[in-house]
Order: C-alpha cells, then structure tokens, then sequence
C-alpha cells in the first residue's frame, strides 16, 4: 500500500504579531516620565488606561501608605550651624593637621583607615560570576582633592591677611591634605576591618 503524498497545509501559516501596540504603550510611558511626572503619577496614568489589573506573576502588595495624600510641606530647616574655625599659620603644619584631623573625626563619620590608606565607602561595580559586573558598596581609597573638599565641608580654614588685617576663610590648605594622606596621620580614624 503506498503512502499517499502529503499535502500542502491548506492554512495560512501564522502572521507575526504586530509590536506597535506595545511600543506605542512603552512609549507614551517614557513620554509620561520625560514630562517629570512622580511615580504616583505614572501608576494612575497606567491604571486609566489598562485598567486596576493586577500583573501576571509575582507582584508586590503596596505599601500601606501608598494611597495617603502627600504630607504637609516641612518647614524649612534653620541655617547649619556655623563650622569650627581652624587658623592657619606658616610653620605650624603638624599642629593644623592634628586639628584638623580631631575636627574631621567629629564632624564626618564615613572615612575609614584601611592598612595604610583613608578610604570611604562608595557604590561600584563589581565583577561576579559569568564574567558580569554588578554595582555594590565598597571602599574606595580617598585622594587628595576629596580630602581638600571632606576638610573644607567640615571645617573653616582662616588665614591672616596682613593687607587687610584680619582673618579670612580659605580653603583647606593643600599642604594639610598632603601630610593627612601622605604621611599616614590617621591613628584616630576608625578602622574598617
């Protein structure tokens, strides 16, 4: 008995579904988050137009306060309180850096000593498995211009100005950075290990 030929499928084979449905949708949600709308505000926007839906799969409940009005507008918080005065005078470096390395400690909790460096902890990449990279804490060495800038935050360097007579702020002087970093001045610092 022979085997009788197949026949071509009388149906049409399947036509591709049309994406633009889905990136018209992506792309009024961008539009929606270019025009700086808050994420409450893309959520309604959402719900309006695809309905109160729970997603397909695991979603989270939210949280309990999601559907309270917005609080009251904080008053503004009063000015900072004024910084510490450090003076600076030619030929006294070891005495400034001291002061300033006690002020510091007081003032900013995120330096670390690490073996023989200042570090601060800071978000970046990390390599994992499969040759990826991920964005994690660690503890990036600090380096002299952060140093300048971690000084000057907490502490107001004033220098005497003979043409003026009087005492006006500067920034952190480089050479007090310098011997922080350099000379390992940081027996005070808390250890990060």
């Amino acid at each position: 008995m022979a085997a009788a030929p197949i026949a071509p499928s009388s149906r049409r084979p399947s036509a591709r579904r049309s994406t633009a449905p889905i990136l018209g949708a992506l792309g009024r949600a961008a539009r929606a988050l270019q025009i700086g709308r808050t994420p409450r505000q893309y959520i309604t926007w959402v719900r309006q137009h695809h309905g109160n839906r729970p997603g397909k799969g695991w979603t989270q409940p939210p949280p309990p306060d999601f559907d309270d009005p917005p609080p009251a507008d904080q008053p503004e918080p009063g000015p900072a309180p004024p910084r510490p005065q450090l003076r600076v005078v030619k030929g006294e470096l070891p005495r400034v850096v001291d002061a300033a390395e006690r002020l510091l400690i007081a003032a900013d909790r995120e330096l670390y000593e690490f073996g023989d460096q200042v570090v601060r902890p800071a978000l970046g990449p990390l390599r994992i498995a499969d040759n990826k990279t991920t964005v994690g804490l660690r503890l990036l060495p600090v380096h002299m211009h952060h140093m300048i800038e971690r000084f000057t935050r907490c502490i107001e360097f004033v220098k005497y100005d003979g043409r003026k007579d009087e005492w006006l702020a500067v920034d952190c002087p480089d050479p007090v950075a310098k011997a922080y970093l350099v000379d390992k001045l940081i027996q005070m610092v808390p250890s990060a290990c």
